[in-house]
């Protein structure tokens, strides 16, 4: 039997040590991996990094075994008539180091992130919590926001208007509790990096906490014995590799070192896969992401809609997909993925070169955009799976189109188009997933141009006006059909263009059970087990 077969094989036997066997990617071994998970800013970063995060901590609402989201910390809630308050009733739970959590914990935590001088690119999560935006922006100080101690064991939030997926939203990493004293880029406690023993326990709340004895160039977790659901936990040891090379972590995993290779901890290495000629039994998810073409307002060859407009109508989607997507993805219809979609005809939009001309034309004639700014756009994309092939056969059908020779250029795929593109890029390539499901964190993207999200650094106050109507709409159809008046704006100014959905694959040993997903394609590796469930 082959190694990629033992790595591969069902279990025959009860596994009685239940150790889990990782690797992410973006951690960094060099320092210390712990330091990076409080302070995590980075878009891949973030989305590598969220499983380890949810194994440390924990907040009001947590993703449970079933893939749908259960009170975490909070025993029960009650929400007003209204839908816009909360009260949280928190269970009895406890800090990794046996002391008891309540709610200031929470409060605290929550109120950091709203502090004008914390640096932070998540904020806008907190938002719908009333006067949140305007604290983070220092126009109103932070006993106006609307979060609430009211005693140890309970925390009320009033929001700004009703958020039907608010309790979805307190799942999230970022209304996690800190340790009173706790720094968010140095969290107390951290192991020393390569170190056999930390020189201060690292306090966390989740159900894992980092072990006593750490092993070189790797993070190693153990079960919370302090967490306040250890029946539900089946797994004794989690140890977390960081290796970057792809190839290395496909050996990895044919050699049964670690049980998981693939999104979301690390890229998967296609190329590398195809070489070896082996058979790989891909495993799909349901992430709720997609690829978007950005165009940058900013650059004078796309600053009118109808140039960016012009560059949309001439993809043919349908021939990407039939030349380079071959992993699976399918072409866009709309700028919400999967479940999320509203557009009511999931075709891709069909290509119009003869409309994508002369609107082009027409923008050259008018002035609004010269020859000379055209010839210098570049065309950027981060190396993930057949980008670089969709990329080129973008630039094959513009030049095919409009006779216009765009340049390519790579960029690192583990950091966000804020981070690696200089202020006047052109167009780029770049994923925008949500965890959230509900349209709202997808399409509010757009909502600011500081956003480090919003790569187009657009904004239109018409895009904002229907966002708030959105946001206060009285039923649920209004609301589908004001995020439908949302989309189509979008789809007016394009200041973005959707080209493929994303789902997310990986590679996993059989060995490893019971992962739980959720419909957005969030994932939690707390309760598996490693062979036939074991009694605990």
């Amino acid at each position: 039997m082959s190694e990629l077969e033992n790595a591969l094989q069902s279990p025959g036997q009860l596994h009685r040590e239940q150790v889990r066997r990782l690797n992410i990617s973006e951690l960094n071994p060099a320092t210390n991996p712990l330091m990076e998970v409080r302070a995590v800013r980075k878009i891949l970063a973030e989305r590598r990094a969220q499983p380890l995060i949810s194994m440390l901590y924990e907040g009001l609402m947590r993703l449970g075994p079933t893939g749908e989201f259960e009170p975490g910390i909070a025993e029960r809630f009650d929400l007003s008539s209204d839908g816009l308050t909360y009260t949280f009733h928190l269970r009895p739970s406890y800090w990794s180091n046996g002391e008891v959590l309540n709610a200031a914990h929470l409060a605290s935590a929550w109120k950091k992130q709203l502090d004008p001088a914390h640096l932070s690119s998540r904020t806008s999560l907190f938002h719908p919590i009333r006067n949140a935006a305007e604290a983070k922006a220092g126009a109103l100080p932070q006993g106006d926001v609307g979060i609430r101690v009211i005693d140890d064991a309970t925390l009320q939030v009033e929001l700004a208007y009703p958020t039907p997926y608010f309790l979805e939203l307190v799942a999230h990493w970022m209304y996690s509790p800190v340790y009173p004293g706790a720094a968010d880029t140095s969290p107390k406690g951290a192991p020393a990096p390569g170190g056999q023993a930390p020189f201060e326990p690292y306090i966390c709340n989740g159900p894992f906490r980092p072990a006593s004895s750490q092993v070189e160039g790797r993070l190693v977790l153990e079960r919370n014995p302090h967490y306040w659901d250890t029946p539900s936990i089946l797994i004794d040891r989690v140890e977390i590799s960081m290796c970057t090379d792809a190839s290395a972590n496909l050996s990895l995993f044919e050699k049964g070192s670690i049980d998981w290779l693939g999104e979301p901890l690390s890229p998967l290495p296609f190329r590398e896969m195809r070489e070896r000629r082996r058979f790989y039994p891909l495993q799909s998810g349901s992430a709720e992401a997609m690829y978007w073409l950005w165009f940058n307002v900013d650059n004078p060859a796309l600053s009118s809609p109808r140039v960016r407009r012009s560059f949309a109508l001439a993809l043919d989607l349908m021939e990407l997909q039939d030349t380079v997507l071959q992993e699976g993805e399918l072409p866009a219809n709309g700028f919400l993925p999967g479940s999320l979609a509203l557009l009511p005809d999931r075709r891709p939009p069909l290509p119009d070169v003869r409309r994508a001309k002369q609107e082009l034309l027409d923008a050259l004639r008018d002035g609004v955009v010269q020859e000379s700014d055209l010839a210098k756009l570049t065309l950027s994309f981060p190396l993930f799976g057949s980008l670089e092939e969709v990329a080129r056969e973008m630039i094959s059908q513009w030049r095919q189109a409009f006779g216009i020779e765009i340049g390519l250029r790579m960029i690192p795929a583990n950091l966000s188009l804020a981070e690696v593109l200089p202020e006047n890029y052109g167009l780029a390539i770049y994923p925008l997933g949500s965890w959230l499901h509900d349209p709202s964190l997808l399409l509010e993207t757009f909502l600011h141009r500081e956003n480090p999200w919003n790569a187009a650094h657009w904004a239109d106050p018409r895009f904002a006006q229907l966002v708030n109507e959105a946001r206060r709409a009285s039923s649920e159809e209004e609301r589908k059909e004001m995020w439908l008046e949302v989309e189509r704006l979008l789809f007016q100014e394009s200041p973005a263009f959707p080209i493929f959905y994303h789902r997310s694959k990986h590679l996993r040993s059989s060995r490893l059970q019971s992962i739980a997903f959720s419909k957005g394609g969030k994932i939690s590796f707390n309760y598996c087990h490693i062979g036939p469930r074991p009694n605990k």
